[in-house]
Parts: C-alpha cells; sequence; structure tokens
C-alpha cells in the first residue's frame, strides 16, 4: 500500500521502509521544473514530509527530509487536517532521530530560540504536541529530547490536558517523573 493512500492517520506500517525510501528519493530527483510537488498533499492535509517523518528515522529518511525541506522549508511547520505537524507523526511513530532532526532543522532555520520554542509548541486539534504523541506511546527518550528543548512543555496547554497529567493518567510512571524533573516544578 502507498503511504500517501493512507489518509486517516500518520503511520501506515504495512509499506515496505525501505520501498517507501527508495520511492521519496526518487520522487525528489525529479526534474527541477516539478517542484510544486512538494506542495502536493493527502485526502488528510498531511504533506510528503508527514509521511517521511512517520515512515522511518534511517539515514536514507533523514536525507530526504533535508532535500524536501532545502525546497519546501514551508512544510516543517505545515498541519494536516487533524492539525499534527511532521513532528507531530515522528514522534507518535516513535522516531527518536527523526524528532531530533527535524528540532535541528527548525533551529537551523532561524537563530530565533523562539521559532524551535514555537515548533515543539505546535498543538494539533486535540491540543497535543508532539511530546502528548511522545506520552501515548510511552517513548521517555522522545520526551527528554522534547523536554531539553522547552522545560514548559509539560503543563502544556493551559486550559487542556497536560502532558504530565496524561503520564499520570496512562500510568506512565517513568515519564511522568521524566516529566516533572525536567519541567522545573
Amino acid at each position: 500500500m502507498n503511504p500517501l493512500q493512507n489518509p486517516s492517520s500518520c503511520i501506515n506500517k504495512s509499506a515496505s521502509t525501505q520501498r517507501v525510501s527508495d520511492d521519496i528519493e526518487a520522487f525528489l530527483n525529479l526534474p527541477s521544473t516539478v517542484p510544486s510537488l512538494l506542495d502536493g498533499v493527502t485526502t488528510e492535509g498531511g504533506t510528503v514530509l508527514h509521511v517521511v517523518a512517520t515512515y522511518g528515522d534511517s539515514d536514507g529518511f533523514l536525507r530526504s527530509v533535508d532535500t524536501i525541506h532545502s525546497k519546501a522549508k514551508h512544510l516543517l511547520f505545515a498541519q494536516n487536517n487533524n492539525g499534527d505537524t511532521p513532528l507531530h507523526c515522528a514522534a507518535r511513530a516513535g522516531m527518536f532521530r527523526m524528532v531530533s532532526h527535524l528540532i535541528s532543522l527548525a533551529r537551523d532555520e532561524s537563530t530565533s530560540v523562539n521559532r524551535v520554542k514555537e515548533f515543539v509548541e505546535m498543538e494539533n486539534k486535540l491540543k497535543e504536541t508532539a511530546l502528548h504523541q511522545a506520552v501515548h506511546i510511552g517513548d521517555n527518550d522522545i520526551v527528554k529530547l522534547l523536554m531539553e528543548e522547552n522545560s514548559e512543555l509539560a503543563s502544556i496547554p493551559k486550559d487542556g490536558t497536560s502532558p504530565l497529567y496524561l503520564a499520570i493518567l496512562l500510568e506512565e510512571d517513568i515519564i511522568a517523573e521524566t516529566l516533572y524533573s525536567a519541567s522545573n516544578m
């Protein structure tokens, strides 16, 4: 199944990740007369960067992200119809290296620390950040990585379910402790 044919989610692991990586590399090597293809979206509004961020964090996927970003920087902050960014998708899929790489691209995009802060604080329509996604899947390494970028993330959103509260609800004791310790509460 082609990952672009599954519009309901960032994740569809039924496709061979190597095949997806190869397809993406071939797509990105199309003549420069077709860069507008990078602006195409799935029926759920997911961009090619959402797909790549979801499917892997091997060197090939990271190179694909670099190529996409060099041609269409705006896709880094793009939100699909659910409000998910590529960072949400990578965190939800448990792609530690991809999460780290996307953050570094946001950092390189601007010398402003506020741009990275804005990136990791972006909320989807459920008022969840990428940190919420890491808590949902129980990935303490991604939780630590995101908290290193912004120690206030454990209490965002102010008017909704915070990642710390979510970790407690899900009985993710180690993650709750990580969030509490890293947030300087």
